[in-house]
């Protein structure tokens, strides 16, 4: 079990765990019960996926036991030890119900069971609409009014500036909607973004729209994951939800077949506009610019970094310096006006300021100046700081006596798995999620997290951007940044206000480090003083 978890895993909670837990000291960390607790907390169904470890856990089972399981599976018990083992190591690991009964049997927790992966059809045709009109709420409809006159004009090209939470992305499907409706003789209009969450999020708005608006039927189709881009002569009209780089790897692949779309391209809407002008974002995108189409970027944040004139100035240029944002009454800020009508959760700003001191080498100031944050190998170090990671997690523990849903943004995976599994160690019902995660076990953990069952989510580079939990009242930041689009995205996951299904309040705890040799460039945080203002 020692093996398993790891020498480096076992220092590190041997540090921490015995000042939150009176009931064990260092040395019995290393008992038995204890590493199966340690293991229970930070495995879950992705590992049990290794053959190797299903065997070694085998391996170790009285032949009493395995028996009983092989019964149930239908395996002869004639069969030597090991080939038993073998058999069963070979029915793999993605059949719910037989990992159930592996679990069951074995006795092992259910968090191991890994869930169906969801396939998504390539394309569907959508026919028009069935059910009554959904309206705009009052403060989207003049936007979406005035993007749609926008569209008028070929090669129009604006950002399209909404905060979190005040629904972009249900207001740029109605403008999608009004141009397919309008079109006469034919209209294809791209979505691109660069997650398949996303991409899927925005197929479910587009859907949930076109059943109460739609005049007439629109093929829809999903471009990303293992699904490409396929469209015939006849397809008129045609919706493509797709991924950048699903795209990117096509246009590597049959650049002729972009260029056959490019004339008959009417809109492209790139969600995260922000992240347009990456070569390979930007590559697919003007290859689908023809002379017919317009360009809408969707963001709460248009700009690319703090005093940053150059790169500012030239996304701007992209979208030709147009910029549409929501008309606010009496002159309010936007998010003065969204907070006033429940949209958007008043934001309680609570810092949490760390002991320890970190000093930024020359090299990485030259990385924060030309990428506009940390560098990675930087922000990975501060999260293996053992007195940080103390203060962490004394601060979520007070935090989640009182906060029903909570999202923890690491410094790295390893971070979010080791702070994950602290708290489930702890008593407290956490998950962990990265981009290594399988689409199973994701949408399984997000799935529980939306209906209570899990306290917390703690997450590495995947939650910043569009999942949808309304209901969450605590972020937790940990993970250091200059970049004000990501501390941006971060906090608008509990920013959702309690009209549209969120909360009335939420809080935003951002560990701030004392970091030596900062440049002097404009604190990130005074940046969002808007955000927290009550």
């Amino acid at each position: 079990m020692e093996e398993l978890i790891g020498e480096q895993t076992l220092k590190k909670v041997a540090a921490i765990l015995p000042a939150f837990d009176s009931t064990i000291d260092i040395d019995s960390i290393y008992s038995k019960n204890n590493l199966v607790k340690v293991i229970y907390s930070f495995f879950d169904s992705d590992n049990f996926a290794s053959n190797e470890l299903r065997k070694e856990f085998l391996s170790f089972q009285s032949e009493a036991k395995l028996n009983e399981f092989c019964e149930h599976i239908k395996v002869s018990k004639n069969l030597s030890f090991d080939e038993k083992i073998s058999r069963i190591v070979s029915m793999g690991w993605s059949k719910p119900d037989f990992c159930k009964a592996f679990c069951d049997y074995l006795e092992l927790p259910e968090k191991f069971i890994p869930q169906e992966k969801i396939e998504y059809p390539n394309f569907e045709l959508l026919p028009n609409c069935e059910s009554p009109y959904k309206v705009l709420k009052e403060y989207q409809a003049p936007i979406c009014y005035q993007a749609i006159r926008n569209l008028e004009y070929r090669n129009k090209r604006f950002i399209l500036q909404m905060p979190t939470g005040s629904g972009k992305t249900r207001t740029a499907m109605e403008i999608i909607a009004d141009s397919f409706n309008r079109n006469k003789e034919g209209c294809l209009i791209f979505w691109l973004v660069y997650s398949e969450e996303l991409c899927e999020q925005a197929v479910e708005c587009f859907l949930d729209i076109w059943k109460h608006v739609g005049n007439k039927n629109v093929k829809l189709i999903r471009a990303w994951g293992r699904n490409n881009l396929s469209l015939l002569d006849e397809d008129k009209f045609a919706f493509v939800v797709g991924g950048f780089q699903k795209l990117f790897l096509q246009l590597q692949k049959k650049p002729e077949l972009f260029e056959n779309l490019k004339d008959k391209t009417f809109l492209i809407v790139v969600d995260e506009a922000h992240r347009v002008l990456a070569p390979t974002y930007k590559a697919v995108t003007d290859s689908l610019f023809g002379k017919n189409c317009r360009l809408i970027g969707l963001t709460a944040t248009p700009g690319r970094a703090i005093n940053n004139d150059v790169e500012n100035k030239r996304f701007s240029k992209y979208f030709n310096d147009k910029k549409l944002e929501i008309d606010t009454p009496n002159g309010k800020t936007v998010f003065s006006y969204l907070k006033s009508i429940g949209v958007m959760a008043y934001a309680n700003y609570q810092p949490l300021v760390t002991s320890p001191t970190y000093s930024l080498s020359s090299r990485d100031i030259r990385y924060l100046e030309e990428n506009y944050d940390f560098p990675p190998a930087f922000v990975k170090k501060i999260g293996e700081d053992e007195t940080r990671n103390f203060e962490i997690i004394n601060e979520l523990i007070v935090k989640l006596k009182t906060h029903r849903k909570a999202l923890f943004f690491g410094c790295s995976v390893e971070h979010s798995k080791f702070i994950c599994s602290m708290l489930y160690y702890l008593g407290i019902n956490a998950a962990h999620v990265d981009g290594t995660t399988s689409r199973g076990s994701r949408q399984s953990i997000l799935n529980e997290f939306k209906k209570g069952e899990l306290q917390i989510i703690c997450n590495f580079g995947i939650l910043s951007t569009g999942f949808d939990a309304p209901k969450t009242d605590l972020v937790f930041i940990a993970r250091p940044t200059h970049s004000i689009v990501l501390y941006s995205q971060m906090i608008g996951r509990g920013l959702r206000g309690k009209e549209v299904g969120g909360t009335e309040n939420c809080t935003i705890v951002t560990v701030k480090d004392n970091i030596v040799g900062l440049p002097n460039e404009s604190n990130i945080f005074t940046y969002f003083d808007e955000y927290f203002e009550n």
